[in-house]
């Protein structure tokens, strides 16, 4: 490992082990041990420190276990309502990234079943000529003549493209021109054009005028030649080998086969004293110079001097234009040209032209075509992720693009600046010699290599916004098959890759570490076996509750894949078993986060029962994430679910620590506003709100399983364990439930219809601007009986009691004021407690008329609501149902 003061080289990375520890030895350091701790400077020293955090924690580094603190917790006291802020909005987070994620085909992204390890896969051969072989020995001198047959070829093919004229000027005037841009922009097709016309007689005599010095343009049409060795860049001296003639030098490929060329083949260009002379020597023999470079435009133009030789832009051609040229001619019939267009269109072609307008892709579907090719096949290959991933880094090799493209994948909808520094993160921890901690790399310089794949957009999808740009993949096939890729292919640089990811997993900032979180997660997906020896099993059981909720996230998108959402569940069940090692409780804890949102919603029984398992351990400190996976289970639609299980869970209505936890769930769920601006409940739980309606079948996803802690055994479906809740109490109630007088309302044919369209461009700020009502207001009329029940089985006694008044006057202060339908909903519920038999009516009017007339903090709904009791005849006794209805012990006021 490299000391703290000096980024790792390539070959300092630290090695990968597979075990965990905490599961036997395995040499000379676990996964569960974090290593190193980073620099304090923050530079990547090391393995981030899993066990950061620990100084509020016990001595076995798990969080306090003591009742008065976690129900304070629940209730946001003493600053921990940050905390519980923070989880909410790493779930708000993640939720926005398991939409973009789902209906992603999975079938594109299998790592090896395509390209992966397939050396042969091009664009298509041909495009570039003169070249040859780029893996042979060069020497360092030699130019190579391209064969006319070659040059006639790509002439004859050639569409000029916007600032073609303006590179000839160039080139023609000042005898030395410098082409730069990234790899398949057309560039190389260029050079070859524009040093055939430079050398031609029309090309002179079209040029006199604009400069004197082009009288001495050749006579006749030279020979074009390509550099084979470095020695055009690295002799101080050079001179052309002959006179009349056009020379190409493609710096990036004399880089990539001559070692120790890569630093001259990035200084040359910006060598002022170099172009000079070697503009003079050409001059005086009649020749060219054409260097193509992927150093960026804005970092040549710096260089004030030689700026003159600078191409600043060359334009794309028309990419079905250019097929229509190599097949049609450059003047096609009309007919014949409406045809090709058609043919392209049945084939997919002019959408794939349109997300790849490269030339050489053009050009290769030419060839397809005028060979009888199956033309689909092509356009599939050619259009598939893995494909375009596995041709963008075979083109470039330039390490800040590279780092960019990563960090963009990692933080995918980010805004600019977290990512820019995780990519310079990413850069000083990839280099080989090290990174100064002032060095000049600017990543929108390369926007040009990676733009078709990534977007700067602006924070709004109505326009222009405040705020910094996001980072966006347009497609997040493409963002997954970069993760793979580098994954999967990088294998010297894959412990480098590791750290990074898990230092922005384990991040200060929510949004970082969360996108950070689900990117871990869609690696596991291409061995889900070796990513959970690597950084989810130390993950999970860190000590560090955000390093927990990165473990969570990611497993939430591991399950996201089906053929993998039994293992996670697997995992998540025996990390549910309450174990002695502290390891495997902390595990229970992410296990309890994981159990919620998409995974839990398919399968919601099973999810309640590893909740159920983790909340009934000995203590406390289960009853924090427990709860905030009820939430995830709510506003994925398991309204109906949830609420089964919390009355089954404190059914014995004693003094157990079981029943205290799942009212105080209770309690700190109905006072949760959905943190998707707007979201409705899913299909499901709509479903299970309209008992006219019959139910989708969902055994596919969710098997009937009994839910763990009832009293006796629970219908296989939902709807039957409500009914069966409802008819229990229905006398007790206030009416029956609203659901049954509602209009039904059609239901999407399936999850992915459901969800509202999101946006291109997230709006995280808005996000975590949350609707001010919970749901489980604006959605009591669907579940009245239940949460009636629950109400009053919360108000009836300590501790349980200090939760649930508190939810009551936060919901009558902060949820129902500008929201009819949550205050009728509210109202129904306290109607329908005050209405049972015992003290529940004296109680909730004693609470009430003490809330409305609070000097400092008056209610006017409470008022209200306390008027509406006041006003109705009392219980009686004989309506009693069930001597379990009221606790034993008595209220409190």
């Amino acid at each position: 490992m490299s000391p703290p003061d000096r980024e790792p080289a390539w070959d300092a990375a630290p090695s990968a082990g597979s075990d965990d520890r905490a599961d036997g030895p395995r040499g000379p350091r676990g996964r569960d041990d974090p290593g190193p701790e980073p620099a304090a400077d923050g530079k990547p020293g090391g393995r981030p420190d899993l066990r950061a955090g620990t100084e509020d924690r016990t001595e076995d580094g798990e969080p306090p276990d003591s009742e008065d603190d976690v129900l304070g917790a629940l209730r946001g006291e003493d600053g921990s309502g940050d905390e519980l802020g923070e989880s909410a909005r790493v779930s708000a987070i993640a939720q926005q990234i398991l939409d973009r994620l789902d209906g992603v085909e999975g079938g594109s992204l299998r790592i090896g079943t395509l390209a992966l390890f397939n050396d042969t896969v091009t664009a298509g051969g041909g495009f570039s000529i003169g070249a040859g072989d780029p893996g042979r020995s060069t020497s360092t001198t030699e130019f190579r003549e391209v064969e006319p047959h070659e040059i006639e070829r790509t002439i004859r093919c050639y569409l000029r493209p916007e600032g073609y004229a303006e590179a000839l000027r160039i080139l023609v005037e000042r005898r030395v021109l410098i082409l730069p841009g990234p790899a398949g922009t057309g560039r190389e097709s260029a050079a070859y054009n524009l040093l055939t016309e430079a050398l031609a007689p029309a090309a002179a005599s079209a040029s006199a005028s604009a400069s004197a010095e082009a009288s001495t343009v050749a006579s006749g049409a030279g020979a074009v030649h390509v550099a084979t060795g470095s020695g055009v860049v690295s002799a101080a001296d050079w001179a052309p080998p002959g006179e009349d003639g056009g020379y190409l030098v493609l710096l990036e490929d004399l880089a990539s086969t001559s070692p120790g060329l890569a630093g001259a083949s990035t200084s040359v260009v910006d060598d002022d004293r170099w172009i000079s002379r070697a503009a003079g020597r050409l001059r005086d023999a009649r020749s060219f110079l054409v260097l193509v470079t992927d150093t960026p435009p804005s970092a040549l133009l710096e260089s004030v001097r030689h700026s003159g030789h600078v191409l600043t832009k060359l334009g794309a051609a028309d990419s079905v234009a250019v097929v229509e040229r190599h097949l049609l001619g450059p003047d096609p019939d009309r007919a014949d040209a409406r045809e090709l267009r058609a043919r392209l269109d049945r084939a997919g072609a002019l959408d794939l032209l349109k997300a790849r307008p490269e030339p050489g892709i053009a050009a290769h579907l030419a060839t397809v075509l005028r060979e009888g090719g199956d033309l689909a096949a092509v356009v599939r290959e050619l259009a598939d992720p893995m494909t375009q991933v596995w041709d963008w880094f075979a083109r470039n090799r330039d390490l800040a693009a590279v780092s960019f493209v990563l960090a963009a994948a990692a933080l995918d909808g980010a805004s600019y600046l977290p990512v820019s520094d995780a990519g310079m993160l990413l850069y000083r921890m990839l280099s080989p010699t090290g990174v100064d901690d002032h060095a000049d790399v600017r990543f929108r310089d390369h926007a040009a290599r990676y733009e078709r794949w990534i977007e700067i957009a602006p924070k709004s999808d109505d326009g222009p916004a405040p705020g910094p740009p996001r980072i966006r993949y347009r497609a997040p096939a493409v963002q997954q098959a970069v993760l793979g890729y580098a994954w999967t292919y990088f294998d010297g640089r894959r412990d480098a890759i590791e750290d990074w990811l898990l230092t922005l997993a384990t991040h200060r900032n929510t949004d970082v570490r969360t996108r950070a979180a689900a990117a871990a997660g869609m690696i596991a997906w291409h061995d889900c076996d070796h990513a959970m020896d690597r950084f989810l099993r130390p993950l999970a059981a860190s000590t560090s509750p955000p390093a927990r909720q990165a473990a969570a996230v990611a497993l939430q998108v591991v399950s996201g894949r089906p053929e993998l959402a039994s293992t996670v569940w697997d995992l998540i069940t025996d990390w549910a078993v309450d174990r002695p090692a502290p390891p495997q409780r902390r595990r229970g804890l992410t296990a309890a986060l994981a159990a919620g949102g998409p995974l839990g919603a398919r399968s919601p029984r099973r999810a309640l029962d590893v909740l159920h398992d983790i909340l009934d351990r000995p203590g406390w400190r289960t009853l924090i994430p427990v709860s905030l996976s009820l939430v995830q289970l709510i506003e994925q639609g398991r309204i109906a679910e949830v609420l089964a299980a919390l009355l089954d869970w404190s059914e014995p209505q004693d003094l157990s620590p079981m029943v205290t936890k799942a009212l105080s769930a209770f309690a700190f769920a109905v006072r949760q506003p959905a943190l998707t601006p707007g979201r409705e409940p899913a299909p499901a739980d709509r479903d299970r709100a309209a008992p006219d309606r019959a139910a989708p079948d969902r055994s596919a996803v969710d098997e009937p399983t009994r839910l763990r802690g009832t009293t006796k055994p629970t219908a296989g479906a939902a709807p039957a364990a409500h009914s069966r809740i409802r008819t229990s109490w229905d006398r007790a109630s206030s009416g029956p439930d609203r659901a049954s007088s509602e209009p039904a309302r059609s239901a999407p044919t399936s999850p992915v219809e459901a969800r509202p369209e999101r946006p291109l461009v997230d709006d995280s700020l808005a996000s975590m601007r949350p609707r001010l009502t919970p749901l489980l207001l604006t959605h009591a009329s669907g579940h009245l009986t239940a949460l009636q029940e629950l109400w009053a089985r919360s108000l009836a006694r300590e501790p349980a009691q200090t939760q649930a008044l508190s939810a009551l006057r936060e919901c009558l202060e902060r949820h129902v004021t500008d929201d009819p339908t949550a205050y009728q909903g509210l109202q129904d519920v306290l109607l329908g407690v005050a209405a049972r038999p015992g003290k529940h009516r004296e109680r909730l009017v004693y609470h009430l008329g003490r809330w409305a007339g609070d000097r400092e903090r008056p209610n006017a709904a409470a008022g209200r609501i306390r008027r509406e009791l006041t006003e109705r005849p009392p219980p009686r006794e004989a309506d009693v149902l069930d001597p379990r209805s009221t606790m034993t012990g008595g209220p409190r006021r």
